[in-house]
């Protein structure tokens, strides 16, 4: 389920922004700018009733900006774009999304929470067979 959420992310960003580079995990020595870089900072994973686990996780999607003399106004304008793409990433529900400059890098935050149900083939106790003669 991770790597479809993370395949979705990249997808929204290769439509936003085609001519950007996108790296995932770590950042090649020798990358090339305007770049998003996403990288997982948390998981968290926690049985439900029955089947069901409920799970979370959390991106740090990093921006290296082409041009450095206009960063901050860059910055403000693909963190308002992403923000609100990410807000419609197909049927992912995004919560606690920031977008805050550090160190000369745009960083956008979010949590995406998401449900699996474990599905097991099991034998219902009306279709075993009995086993008359004991043990």
């Amino acid at each position: 389920m991770i790597s479809e959420i993370k395949q979705a992310i990249i997808d929204k960003l290769q439509e936003l922004y085609p001519q950007a580079h996108i790296y995932e995990g770590k950042l090649p020595a020798d990358y090339q700018r305007s770049a998003f870089l996403a990288v997982i900072t948390e998981t968290s994973y926690a049985k439900g009733l029955g089947s069901r686990f409920n799970a979370s996780v959390t991106f740090d999607l990093a921006y290296y900006p082409a041009d450095m003399e206009h960063f901050h106004s860059e910055s403000y304008q693909i963190s308002e774009e992403v923000c609100r793409a990410l807000s419609l990433l197909n049927t992912y529900s995004i919560s606690q999304i920031t977008a805050k400059l550090e160190e000369a890098l745009l960083h956008i935050r979010f949590t995406v929470p998401y449900s699996e149900i474990k599905t097991q083939i099991e034998i219902k106790m009306n279709e075993l067979e009995m086993n008359e003669g004991g043990y």
